[in-house]
């Protein structure tokens, strides 16, 4: 466990160190649940300072520990490896799932615990790029799901972090075709009942739905493919019907999905420098709708 900011107080940060003691810290713009590595003696033990904002803490704790540790939303990344975040009601991450042995790989060296959703899936990106994952200068693919009881703020969550992850993907110079669905809790818990992600399970539903015999799409023999040969698969088992296309793309995935009717909104215009792309399909889906897949160029 590293030591973690507790309470900001004006120009000075409240720090649990990993023995137990607190210390106080120059506030250097540090938010609530940030973690850092603290060398032995850093900081200041102000006896009265602490204790003032110890008994805050307290009674901060008493009032909205329930609501920080308390599941509000949840988050599927996946590509293969598939990772699920549990966030609280402030969007802050307080349970990791993995669902394979690549997943497990991939939180060894990912340490998202109580950060924000948006810092959270940008250092996935990263490192799932770090580990080859997802590879520069090539077409990815990845399937992104948010659910929560709240429809409206699971949709303002969805938006956020689709943003976030087509402006880390430029960065990284990844080429990134991205999937999305909007879901409930109960759909998460099923999920994770039958070993994967409700994103995932949303992947294969569609295949699913897109073929000619939907009876022989058993979701045991897809769970643990990825999301790329999903795709792949739906497209040619009913491409008319299958919301992805079969193109590829020199850009990024630019879509934003639009939270009033569950389609897409227009992709962004080519800036200078970017080469010509076909269309990417951000395969937005809500309670189940299958949007048509919008045309240009990213």
């Amino acid at each position: 466990m590293k030591s973690v900011v507790v309470e900001i107080n004006n120009q000075y940060a409240l720090v649990l160190k990993q023995d137990g003691s607190f210390v106080r810290l120059r506030n250097r713009n540090y938010s609530v649940g940030d973690e850092m590595d603290l060398a032995p003696g850093a900081g200041h033990r102000n006896l009265p300072f602490i204790l003032s904002m110890a008994a805050s803490l307290v009674l901060m704790l008493t009032v909205s520990a329930y609501a920080y540790f308390t599941p509000y939303s949840y988050i599927s990344m996946d590509v293969n490896p598939s990772i699920e975040y549990t966030l609280n009601r402030f969007d802050r991450i307080i349970q990791v799932r993995t669902c394979d042995v690549e997943s497990q790989e991939l939180v060894q060296s990912l340490h998202v615990q109580h950060y924000h959703a948006d810092t959270a899936v940008e250092k996935t990106l990263e490192q799932l790029r770090s580990l080859q994952y997802l590879k520069a200068n090539q077409d990815n693919m990845m399937m992104i799901a948010v659910a929560s009881a709240n429809e409206e703020h699971a949709a303002k969550l969805m938006e956020k972090v689709s943003v976030t992850l087509r402006q880390a993907a430029e960065r990284n110079q990844i080429r990134l075709q991205i999937h999305t669905a909007q879901d409930t809790p109960a759909r998460v818990m099923e999920a994770r009942q039958m070993g994967t992600t409700f994103g995932k399970l949303r992947l294969i539903e569609r295949l699913r739905d897109s073929s000619p015999d939907p009876a022989v799409i058993q979701d045991h023999d897809w769970i643990h493919s990825s999301v790329q040969d999903i795709v792949q698969k739906t497209i040619q088992s009913g491409k008319h019907n299958s919301g992805f296309t079969d193109g590829t793309s020199n850009g990024n995935q630019n879509y934003v999905p639009d939270d009033s009717n569950g389609s897409v909104s227009p992709p962004e215009p080519n800036r200078e420098g970017d080469g010509p792309g076909a269309p990417v399909d951000a395969g937005d889906d809500k309670g189940g709708k299958t949007p048509s897949t919008s045309s240009g160029q990213s």
